[in-house]
């Protein structure tokens, strides 16, 4: 009930449950809010070892279509955690490589493209469901 209220579109609805019970809880949130409540059930994997940055990219664009539909986001902590020690290791990495720009990073080759604009996006997201 909680959830529901919670969901309005401008914050990112997040519940944490043992992964475990992740299968299980993210069944039972589709069964009570699907066709009569029309809420969707987002759920949010993520594992630190990636180096690529299209993941974070993505899930960056996961976490916003689940708040502007109003849904809910399913996660274990360790999902949550990866992401979040991600993120701190990722502006560690450009605090080492001498504070690029933002222009220096979106007009890189490389695999730092976009860098700083999705670190900005996933930190509005946090600021927006606190």
């Amino acid at each position: 009930m909680l959830a529901l209220c919670l969901a309005d579109g401008a914050t990112v609805v997040l519940q944490t449950m043992p992964s475990a019970l992740l299968e299980m809880t993210r069944n039972v949130l589709r069964e009570v809010f699907g066709p009569p409540l029309a809420k969707r059930v987002f759920t949010l994997t993520f594992d630190r070892s990636q180096d690529d940055v299209a993941p974070v990219r993505e899930i960056a664009e996961k976490l916003e279509l689940a708040r502007q539909h109003r849904g809910i986001v399913v996660a274990a902590p360790e999902s949550v955690k990866s992401l979040a020690l991600k993120m701190v290791e990722m502006l560690h990495s450009l605090e080492q490589h001498g504070g690029l720009s933002r222009a220096d990073v979106a007009g890189s080759g490389g695999g730092g493209r976009g860098v700083r604009e999705q670190l900005d996006s996933l930190r509005q997201l946090a600021q927006r469901s606190e």
